[in-house]
């Protein structure tokens, strides 16, 4: 099984995008073979209140769906996000929490931030932090993002040992950054859909990092699909290696069976 654990649906503010619908990312994403995909609001990154996002994601998927595995995204500093949270999780079946603290600028050391990203654990809850969406040269030039430091994301998994913490959308040097940080915490975990340099970057992930802490990301729709699937089953690494980062890790990661 492939399974996608970097996907977004919907409009972005910024650009027209070439697939922004339910049906066009599920075709786009089963061309390439994959199987499953953890999915989440991509308006819901600029709304004030991003739960809106994440009521409009599950109202397109039309309930329970055997393809997209949701993932709600919500803004500790915004009032009401322990009713977001419990609303995501017992009226739209979310799976997971996805966090932007650059977008939506609040802080990862901050209480509220700590308290969601325990409460989404409790919830047996995955939590991905992005470092960035998409390339910042492509940024709109009254919107320059600076991405997330890596550093940051390796203390919140360091200060919160009970919660699964996956790093989204790093680059190698992001993943070197990380790593370094968290040592050896098993909670601590990165997918690779931004790592695109140096050659054979996953060959060198593996060995630095080791296949059973990495997960497939594709990007998209900021990426074209196969470059996250390609980058894993063209690497020269060991079969075994490539199942685990495929979709090995992220069953393990979400439960599935």
């Amino acid at each position: 099984m492939i399974i996608d654990f970097s996907c977004t649906i919907g409009p972005w503010a910024f650009r027209r995008l070439e697939v922004s619908t339910v049906e066009g990312t599920r075709r786009a994403l089963r061309r390439e073979g994959i199987d499953r995909a953890v999915v989440s609001s991509l308006p819901a990154v600029l709304y004030k209140n991003p739960h809106a996002g994440n009521e409009q994601l599950v109202e397109e998927l039309g309930g329970p769906s055997r393809f997209f595995i949701p993932f709600a995204v919500l803004n500790p500093s915004f009032p009401g996000w322990r009713e977001d949270l419990r609303r995501s999780a017992e009226e739209l079946g979310m799976k997971g929490l996805r966090l932007y603290p650059n977008y939506q600028r609040f802080s990862l050391r901050s209480r509220e931030t700590q308290a969601l990203v325990r409460a989404a654990a409790e919830l047996g809850w995955v939590t991905c932090v992005s470092v960035r969406l998409e390339d910042e040269r492509f940024h709109h030039w009254r919107m320059k993002v600076p991405p997330t430091p890596p550093a940051q994301v390796a203390q919140l998994a360091c200060d919160l040992p009970e919660a699964t913490i996956v790093l989204s959308g790093g680059s190698h040097p992001d993943l070197a950054a990380f790593f370094s940080a968290v040592g050896d915490a098993p909670n601590a975990h990165a997918e690779l859909g931004w790592v695109k340099s140096p050659l054979e970057a996953v060959k060198t992930c593996v060995g630095q990092f080791g296949a059973e802490r990495l997960l497939m990301g594709t990007s998209f729709p900021f990426d074209v699909p196969w470059c996250g699937t390609d980058k894993i089953t063209r690497a020269d690494i060991p079969n075994p290696a490539k199942q685990q980062i495929l979709g090995g890790n992220a069953r393990r990661l979400l439960g599935l069976s």
